[in-house]
């Protein structure tokens, strides 16, 4: 018997991979620029010649408009910062802000149009859908760190000759972080892969919530989600416990005391599943996992350590708030900057890993401004009365992870933590402007404003 693929499989498939090669964007060897780059005019060729008009309805979304505006000034502030100041030869022309915000416009933004186009028009996705797809792609990324963990040579292969990880340059190679970190087939390892992973299982929480019977397997996805974050970077868990903290408060304000049962009933059974799945992968294969899991944990110990004002281990928490927090000295260097990067590639005398610190000392609070508004308007263009309650708090989650996630380093720049939010964002942008009802029953979003005028009047 032979198996056949059907159309609508085969362009699913197609998605999925462009899904995760949009997101994750490994650095592959044989690709110098990064793929990403690579695929972006196929994108905007896509989108000119069969989705020309769909386009221009998104675009025409207000607040897209003013987020793409605010990029498109950055652009030209962070040009200026970059030519100008004494700092100018510090880097890299592609390691700038320059280039980086450039990016987002030319790379990030027809990537996303694309997926979002594609599969509302083609796939006929609903934003349920897409999340599915989300959490699919981020589940195979999850397969491939445990496949790396259990086969440590085919780890080395894939970080050193599939992928474009020098072993004499790159900080992931450090011994006491590859003992064990990094794994994965992604670009970014250390910092903001982890953080997609955990807002994937946001996406898988909110799918059970939105309608279990149908996504209930997804919280069998959790525990390779989690193992992915702990064998990566603790960040990710930063995402998820904003996602429950944001569920609870929906719940309770809006008296959803159903959705409040059903959710802590999903954290149980998770933790269950996530307990046992640990145990047993340890116990097979003698990982060694339960350090990355002691590690991983220790964050919660950390943190109140931290509050409690205990010095003796707060980790991060003490490193961010005391070494890596500082501003100018002058005021004109904090409102317009100093073009300084806070690299340790270039031996700076000031060095920061917070992502605030740094857009200061780069652009000051006008740069500042420009970036972090863009992505709130994303946001804000988001939301609207109709999407489905138990969506909102994801949304919400999603933006609060991208800006406390910005505390622990540079997340607005084209990486996955941000193509990850642009893109939620930007679907649920596309789906009100493209989405089709399908039913006689039409929802009140696809109605035009004078019919519902009238129905008002009548009633």
């Amino acid at each position: 018997m032979k198996l056949k693929l059907s159309f609508p499989k085969i362009n699913q498939l197609l998605f999925l991979l462009l899904l995760f090669i949009y997101i994750y964007a490994p650095p592959f060897n044989f690709i110098p620029l990064g793929i990403n780059k690579l695929i972006a005019p196929f994108t905007v060729v896509g989108l000119l010649f069969f989705y020309k008009s769909a386009i221009w309805k998104i675009l025409q979304q207000k607040h897209l408009f003013i987020a793409l505006f605010l990029i498109a000034i950055s652009i030209i502030y962070a040009f200026i910062i970059d030519t100008s100041t004494i700092y100018a030869s510090d880097l890299a022309f592609t390691r700038k802000h320059t280039f980086s915000q450039t990016m987002i416009l030319l790379e990030v933004l027809p990537i996303t149009l694309f997926l979002c186009v594609f599969a509302i028009r083609k796939l006929r996705f609903t934003f349920a859908d897409f999340l599915s797809s989300l959490v699919t792609v981020a589940a195979v990324q999850s397969l491939m760190a445990i496949i790396m963990l259990l086969l440590p040579n085919f780890r080395t292969i894939i970080l050193t000759t599939v992928l474009n990880y020098n072993p004499s340059k790159d900080k992931l190679f450090r011994p006491d972080l590859y003992a064990f970190r990094s794994f994965g087939l992604s670009q970014d390892l250390l910092f903001s892969l982890s953080i997609v992973q955990g807002i994937a299982i946001g996406c898988a929480l909110s799918l059970c919530l939105y309608n279990f019977s149908k996504y209930k397997y997804s919280l069998l996805l959790i525990p390779p989600l989690l193992l992915s974050i702990a064998l990566n970077a603790r960040i990710g868990l930063l995402g998820i416990i904003i996602f429950v903290a944001v569920t609870l408060i929906f719940s309770i304000l809006k008296f959803k005391f159903y959705l409040l049962s059903k959710f802590i009933l999903f954290t149980l059974v998770s933790s269950l599943i996530i307990y046992f799945s640990v145990s047993n992968l340890d116990l097979i294969f003698d990982t060694g996992l339960e350090k990355n899991i002691e590690w991983a944990s220790n964050v919660f110990l950390e943190g109140k350590n931290f509050v409690e004002g205990d010095d003796t281990n707060t980790g991060n928490f003490g490193t961010i708030t005391r070494r890596y927090w500082h501003l100018p000295d002058n005021t004109s260097a904090r409102v317009f900057g100093e073009g300084r990067y806070l690299f340790d590639s270039i031996k700076s005398s000031i060095l920061s890993d917070v992502g605030y610190v740094r857009k200061i000392y780069f652009g000051g609070y006008i740069y500042s401004l420009l970036t972090y508004s863009a992505l709130i308007y994303l946001f804000i263009g988001s939301q609207h009365k109709q999407k489905q309650d138990t969506f909102k708090p994801l949304l919400y989650s999603l933006l609060l992870t991208v800006l406390l996630s910005h505390l622990k380093g540079d997340l607005f720049l084209p990486i996955p933590g941000y193509r990850i939010s642009f893109l939620i964002f930007l679907f649920a942008i596309s789906e009100r402007r493209l989405a089709k009802p399908t039913t006689p029953q039409l929802n009140s979003r696809f109605i035009p404003w004078y019919t519902q005028t009238s129905r008002n009047l009548k009633s």
